[in-house]
């Protein structure tokens, strides 16, 4: 079928969805989808005509009983459902030449660049920030409007009951450009054996690692909310389901606070820092991930932060496996004072801080309790935050050096005179 059957098929298309807006019943009315399906069901019918008149032209391949890839969805293509998705677009449009020719080229290559969209809370920035070939951080207002950003926008998730009021607003997004590649298969068993590279890119944890450097250059909470799928090429994403999916994140109030006033971040200095962080060693960068994240752990109760804190205490400042273990509150103290420097007044506080939150760890821990006043030392909130502070301000002097230091290198030379 040729630019004649083109023609055809698209009148024949504008003429069912005619039929189906006079014909539909109440039900289908309220359920655009649902008056197509009856439609089809009937023997005879414009709509029955088009997936007959779809089924029999060559050109459109794998749209008539293929398999649509796109990284982390996928979904069966046939007859039926492509006459759906032109039936819908003609209730909205009328010229439906040119997606019927889009459709066929889409055909001829079964070819499309993927872009996957992580919305973030709680970290702001006013211009793109490209991180590598494939990866960049945008503002919010730079994600293209599309019906998954609108669910993360001013629309509650579809499928939450209630309505949430408290809910993150997000700030900006990660995206991750994956280059043209196939995703049009003949079968879903073809499309799992070509995308399993695909899906390593997508699921190996870029979003959380641009959220751990934002963390740490902001000093405050960020969070990944959710993530979806698009694709650039414009047939392929007509016919593409438009998922999403979200975590608990979304609903944090913590992060629900953080979205409400974003921090600006400078975008020159984030760059900096992820680039410093992703040539960290294997080993220590999951080093470095396991202490921002208990740092980033955004837990209410005094005993959950103290112990959160402790574990990125001992994660950092102990991660030499040295066999010595004796004594870890001092060694810890005198690691953190030294590394990070200063006059004889900042390292002694900056000591003197993370005994209280060691010691505020072990409370924590044996007792089950903390109380935020105590007699004999300062409140135990300001101990945590004073000392996550700390702590990043170390990850991130350890990120720009590439490597954790030699600790008897600073240890031995602390001196606490100016």
């Amino acid at each position: 079928m040729m630019a004649n059957g083109n023609t055809e098929l698209a009148d024949l298309v504008v003429a069912a969805a005619a039929e189906i807006n006079a014909t539909a019943s109440y039900f289908g009315s309220l359920n655009p989808n649902a008056a197509i399906h009856e439609a089809m069901a009937k023997k005879g019918s414009l709509a029955s005509q088009v997936t007959d008149l779809i089924a029999a032209d060559d050109e459109f391949g794998d749209l008539r009983q293929g398999w649509l890839q796109y990284g982390i969805g996928g979904h069966q293509i046939t007859a039926q459902s492509l006459t759906i998705q032109l039936i819908r677009i003609a209730q909205k449009e009328s010229d439906l030449h040119s997606t019927i020719r889009e459709l066929k080229d889409f055909v001829a290559s079964g070819m499309s660049g993927i872009e996957v969209f992580a919305p973030l809370a709680g970290l702001k920035v006013y211009g793109p920030v490209e991180l590598n070939d494939e990866l960049s951080l945008i503002p919010w207002s730079d994600v293209p409007e599309m019906e998954q950003k609108r669910r993360f926008g001013d629309e509650q998730p579809y499928y939450i009951d209630q309505p949430v009021i408290m809910r993150v607003r997000p700030n900006s997004a990660v995206l991750l450009k994956i280059p043209t590649h196939r995703i049009l298969f003949p079968s879903a068993q073809d499309a799992a054996n070509s995308n399993k590279q695909i899906g390593k890119r997508i699921f190996s944890g870029y979003a959380d690692d641009v959220v751990r450097c934002g963390v740490t250059l902001m000093n405050g909470p960020v969070g990944a909310v959710g993530m979806w799928t698009s694709l650039t090429n414009r047939a392929a994403q007509l016919l593409m389901h438009k998922g999403y999916s979200y975590n608990a994140d979304l609903f944090d109030n913590i992060l629900v606070n953080a979205s409400l006033d974003p921090r600006n971040t400078n975008e020159e200095q984030f760059r900096d820092l992820f680039s410093k962080f992703v040539t960290v060693s294997p080993s220590e960068k999951d080093v470095l991930r396991v202490a921002i994240d208990r740092l980033n752990s955004r837990r209410l109760g005094l005993v959950d932060r103290a112990i959160d804190v402790g574990i990125a205490l001992e994660v950092i400042m102990l991660h030499d496996n040295s066999k010595d273990r004796g004594e870890l509150k001092y060694r810890t103290a005198i690691r953190g004072a030294a590394f990070l420097g200063g006059i004889s007044s900042e390292r002694v506080a900056n000591f003197n801080t993370i005994k209280e939150a060691y010691d505020l760890r072990s409370e924590a821990v044996h007792k089950g309790k903390l109380e935020d006043k105590k007699p004999g030392r300062r409140n135990a909130g300001m101990i945590i935050k004073d000392t996550s502070d700390l702590l990043l301000r170390i990850v991130d002097k350890i990120i720009k050096t590439g490597k954790f230091p030699r600790w008897e290198d600073y240890v031995l030379n602390i001196g606490f005179g100016d």
